[in-house]
């Protein structure tokens, strides 16, 4: 259980990145859902809201293989990745 606890720990740490994101960039609603995470099985990834930026639309992701963030463009292409 120790360990669960501890990936539980270092994954919710991860993410409080793409929920910044989230509320920083995305529109607020009354119900906080703008802070809204997926995750995208396919992919193996977590994901934040659409973002609109002045390059399109935008999507902020842990990519939980690489644990590597990424920043996806509207076709879900990588545009950027820090790890």
């Amino acid at each position: 259980m120790k360990e669960y606890t501890k990936v539980d720990q270092h994954l919710h740490l991860l993410c409080q990145v793409i929920g910044k994101a989230n509320r920083t960039f995305v529109p607020e609603k009354t119900d906080e859902s703008h802070t809204n995470l997926y995750f995208d099985s396919w992919g193996n990834k977590i994901l934040g809201r659409w973002i609109q930026s002045g390059s399109g639309t935008i999507l902020v992701a842990l990519d939980l293989n690489t644990l590597q963030f990424e920043v996806l463009n509207s076709s879900r292409k990588q545009i950027l990745t820090v790890s």
